[in-house]
Protein backbone atom coordinates (compact mmCIF):
# COMPACT_ATOMS: atom_id res chain seq x y z
CA UNK A 1 0.00 0.00 0.00
CA UNK A 2 1.51 3.82 -0.84
CA UNK A 3 0.96 6.33 1.61
CA UNK A 4 -0.42 9.47 0.63
CA UNK A 5 0.69 12.99 1.83
CA UNK A 6 -2.08 15.24 2.30
CA UNK A 7 -1.74 18.40 3.78
CA UNK A 8 1.43 16.99 6.01
CA UNK A 9 -0.78 13.68 7.20
CA UNK A 10 0.06 10.60 5.88
CA UNK A 11 -2.81 8.10 5.01
CA UNK A 12 -2.96 4.61 4.13
CA UNK A 13 -4.87 4.33 0.50
CA UNK A 14 -7.47 1.92 1.26
CA UNK A 15 -7.92 -1.46 -0.99
CA UNK A 16 -10.71 -0.94 -2.94
CA UNK A 17 -10.82 -4.52 -4.08
CA UNK A 18 -10.35 -7.03 -1.45
CA UNK A 19 -13.47 -5.16 0.02
CA UNK A 20 -15.06 -6.18 -3.56
CA UNK A 21 -14.20 -9.03 -3.25
CA UNK A 22 -15.43 -10.05 0.35
CA UNK A 23 -18.67 -8.33 -0.79
CA UNK A 24 -19.14 -10.88 -3.45
CA UNK A 25 -18.33 -13.74 -1.65
CA UNK A 26 -21.13 -12.35 1.22
CA UNK A 27 -23.26 -11.76 -1.51
CA UNK A 28 -23.20 -15.40 -2.87
CA UNK A 29 -23.09 -16.57 1.11
CA UNK A 30 -26.27 -15.03 1.17
CA UNK A 31 -27.97 -15.96 -1.94
CA UNK A 32 -26.97 -19.76 -1.23
CA UNK A 33 -29.16 -19.27 2.14
CA UNK A 34 -31.92 -17.69 0.38
CA UNK A 35 -32.33 -20.11 -1.84
CA UNK A 36 -31.93 -23.41 0.62
CA UNK A 37 -34.74 -21.44 3.08
CA UNK A 38 -36.81 -20.87 -0.12
CA UNK A 39 -36.93 -24.30 -0.81
CA UNK A 40 -37.56 -25.35 2.78
CA UNK A 41 -40.44 -23.51 2.54
CA UNK A 42 -41.71 -25.08 -1.22
CA UNK A 43 -41.33 -28.03 0.00
CA UNK A 44 -43.11 -27.84 3.52
CA UNK A 45 -46.03 -26.30 1.80
CA UNK A 46 -46.07 -28.69 -1.20
CA UNK A 47 -45.91 -32.26 1.79
CA UNK A 48 -48.71 -30.20 3.97
CA UNK A 49 -51.91 -31.41 1.69
CA UNK A 50 -50.41 -35.09 1.45
CA UNK A 51 -49.54 -34.82 5.86
CA UNK A 52 -53.44 -33.31 6.30
CA UNK A 53 -54.20 -36.42 4.01
CA UNK A 54 -52.92 -39.08 5.96
CA UNK A 55 -53.83 -37.42 9.50
CA UNK A 56 -57.34 -37.54 7.90
CA UNK A 57 -57.22 -41.10 6.77
CA UNK A 58 -55.69 -42.15 10.25
CA UNK A 59 -58.69 -40.25 12.02
CA UNK A 60 -61.31 -42.15 10.13
CA UNK A 61 -60.11 -45.67 10.91
CA UNK A 62 -60.19 -45.16 14.51
CA UNK A 63 -63.44 -43.11 14.42
CA UNK A 64 -66.75 -44.96 15.73
CA UNK A 65 -68.75 -46.31 13.17
CA UNK A 66 -71.63 -43.38 11.53
CA UNK A 67 -68.68 -40.44 11.27
CA UNK A 68 -67.17 -39.35 8.26
CA UNK A 69 -64.26 -37.04 8.54
CA UNK A 70 -64.13 -34.23 6.43
CA UNK A 71 -61.92 -30.82 5.72
CA UNK A 72 -59.27 -29.83 8.35
CA UNK A 73 -60.74 -26.68 10.32
CA UNK A 74 -58.30 -23.97 10.14
CA UNK A 75 -56.44 -23.31 13.61
CA UNK A 76 -55.37 -19.92 14.56
CA UNK A 77 -53.45 -21.15 17.68
CA UNK A 78 -49.85 -21.88 18.75
CA UNK A 79 -50.80 -25.49 19.40
CA UNK A 80 -51.22 -26.40 15.53
CA UNK A 81 -47.92 -27.80 15.57
CA UNK A 82 -49.27 -30.27 18.45
CA UNK A 83 -52.40 -30.37 17.19
CA UNK A 84 -55.33 -31.10 14.29
CA UNK A 85 -59.04 -30.57 13.93
CA UNK A 86 -61.50 -31.75 11.53
CA UNK A 87 -65.11 -31.33 10.54
CA UNK A 88 -67.26 -34.13 11.03
CA UNK A 89 -70.32 -35.81 9.30
CA UNK A 90 -72.63 -37.97 11.07
CA UNK A 91 -74.41 -40.81 8.88
CA UNK A 92 -73.60 -38.45 6.28
CA UNK A 93 -75.12 -35.24 7.19
CA UNK A 94 -72.51 -32.93 8.03
CA UNK A 95 -72.42 -31.70 11.42
CA UNK A 96 -70.62 -28.22 11.71
CA UNK A 97 -70.85 -29.13 15.88
CA UNK A 98 -68.60 -32.14 15.34
CA UNK A 99 -64.72 -32.31 15.05
CA UNK A 100 -62.73 -34.98 15.65
CA UNK A 101 -59.14 -33.87 17.00
CA UNK A 102 -56.14 -35.18 16.85
CA UNK A 103 -53.45 -34.59 19.72
CA UNK A 104 -49.73 -35.17 20.19
CA UNK A 105 -49.63 -35.88 24.11
CA UNK A 106 -46.57 -36.59 25.97
CA UNK A 107 -47.05 -40.41 27.43
CA UNK A 108 -44.77 -42.47 29.46
CA UNK A 109 -43.97 -43.71 26.31
CA UNK A 110 -43.22 -40.88 24.50
CA UNK A 111 -45.51 -38.28 22.43
CA UNK A 112 -47.94 -40.12 21.05
CA UNK A 113 -51.01 -38.98 18.73
CA UNK A 114 -54.43 -39.06 21.04
CA UNK A 115 -57.96 -38.50 19.07
CA UNK A 116 -60.51 -36.82 20.44
CA UNK A 117 -64.06 -36.34 19.50
CA UNK A 118 -65.26 -32.97 20.52
CA UNK A 119 -69.29 -31.41 20.47
CA UNK A 120 -69.62 -27.80 20.07
CA UNK A 121 -73.36 -28.26 21.80
CA UNK A 122 -72.02 -29.53 24.87
CA UNK A 123 -68.24 -28.18 24.97
CA UNK A 124 -66.73 -31.36 25.50
CA UNK A 125 -64.33 -33.86 24.47
CA UNK A 126 -64.35 -37.55 24.53
CA UNK A 127 -61.37 -39.76 24.31
CA UNK A 128 -61.51 -42.26 21.43
CA UNK A 129 -58.07 -43.94 21.50
CA UNK A 130 -54.24 -43.71 20.78
CA UNK A 131 -52.44 -44.37 17.71
CA UNK A 132 -49.89 -46.48 19.47
CA UNK A 133 -47.59 -48.40 17.30
CA UNK A 134 -49.17 -51.84 18.89
CA UNK A 135 -52.42 -52.67 20.61
CA UNK A 136 -50.05 -53.70 23.96
CA UNK A 137 -48.58 -50.08 23.49
CA UNK A 138 -52.07 -48.33 23.78
CA UNK A 139 -53.47 -50.44 26.73
CA UNK A 140 -50.46 -49.48 28.72
CA UNK A 141 -50.58 -45.90 27.22
CA UNK A 142 -54.78 -46.02 28.26
CA UNK A 143 -54.27 -47.76 31.64
CA UNK A 144 -51.54 -45.38 32.74
CA UNK A 145 -52.96 -41.94 31.45
CA UNK A 146 -56.68 -42.53 32.01
CA UNK A 147 -56.67 -39.87 34.67
CA UNK A 148 -54.11 -37.13 33.77
CA UNK A 149 -52.78 -37.03 30.35
CA UNK A 150 -56.15 -37.82 28.75
CA UNK A 151 -58.25 -36.14 30.91
CA UNK A 152 -55.91 -33.91 30.59
CA UNK A 153 -57.02 -32.76 27.29
CA UNK A 154 -60.18 -33.81 27.64
CA UNK A 155 -60.40 -30.64 29.56
CA UNK A 156 -58.03 -28.59 27.09
CA UNK A 157 -59.58 -29.19 23.75
CA UNK A 158 -63.08 -26.94 24.27
CA UNK A 159 -60.59 -23.75 25.06
CA UNK A 160 -58.00 -24.87 22.21
CA UNK A 161 -60.55 -25.13 19.62
CA UNK A 162 -62.87 -22.08 20.76
CA UNK A 163 -59.83 -20.06 20.42
CA UNK A 164 -58.84 -21.30 17.21
CA UNK A 165 -62.18 -20.82 15.74
CA UNK A 166 -62.12 -17.04 16.27
CA UNK A 167 -60.60 -15.15 13.92
CA UNK A 168 -57.33 -13.94 15.23
CA UNK A 169 -57.10 -9.95 16.76
CA UNK A 170 -55.29 -7.44 14.72
CA UNK A 171 -53.92 -5.02 16.62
Amino acid sequence: MADIDIDGEHEEQIDLSQYKERLIQYGIFSGILVVFFALLVLFTLISRSSWEKGLRQQVEQVLPDGYTVLAADELNTPFVVSCASFALARDGAADAALHAVIIRAVTSYGPFPMVYLYDERKSSADFVCVLAASARTEESIISSARNSQIAYWERRIPGIIRTAASPAEEE
